[in-house]
């Protein structure tokens, strides 16, 4: 990829690079179409401060010509967090096997614990987790088809002091999943 400060000048780098000046003019962007998903379901709501900034964040998109929209989230959406937590088991115990079997007391408590979990986690189960993401992504693509982006909490709040923990990641979970960001 290429680094400039502005769209214009990437895509003029980019054509200039390749050789096609056919691309040095992008098309003036639309406004964008944002989705607003200010909660989760099955989760606690996030904080009034997290609620409050999620807001103001979309009144200055739409002050700048950002359509806002609901996202209607899809049945079964709230099974994603569930899912995520055994899919993230179940691959990382696979992945760090070595580590679990030969350097398990070297490992965190915690590490450990999820290794142990994973471990545990039959591959019908792994595949049901799979499925079940698999189906409930291709609604979550529909859903959000028109949207160029969503805006939604990642965390219930600030992060908590130290560096023992970064918070609770349920809002996180079901986008990782769909390997959305977040």
């Amino acid at each position: 990829g290429v680094m400039a400060r502005s769209v214009d000048g990437a895509a003029l780098f980019s054509a200039v690079l390749r050789g096609r000046p056919e691309f040095d003019r992008p098309a003036a962007p639309s406004a964008p179409i944002i989705g607003l998903c200010l909660t989760l379901p099955g989760a606690a709501s996030p904080s009034d401060a997290t609620l409050s900034l999620i807001e103001a964040a979309a009144r200055r998109a739409e002050a700048r010509g950002a359509t806002l929209r609901p996202l209607q989230l899809p049945a079964g959406f709230e099974r994603l967090v569930e899912a995520h937590k055994t899919v993230m088991a179940y691959e990382a115990a696979g992945a760090l096997a070595y580590e679990r079997l030969v350097h398990h007391a070297a490992l965190s408590p915690a590490l450990a614990a999820l290794l142990d979990e994973g471990a545990a986690i039959d591959a019908a189960c792994y595949d049901a987790a799979r499925e079940n993401a698999t189906r409930i992504g291709a609604a979550v693509a529909g859903a959000m088809a028109e949207l160029d982006a969503v805006l939604a909490p990642a965390a219930f709040d600030e992060a908590p002091l130290g560096l023992d923990a970064t918070g609770d990641p349920v809002f996180c979970r079901p986008w990782t999943l769909l390997q959305l960001p977040c």
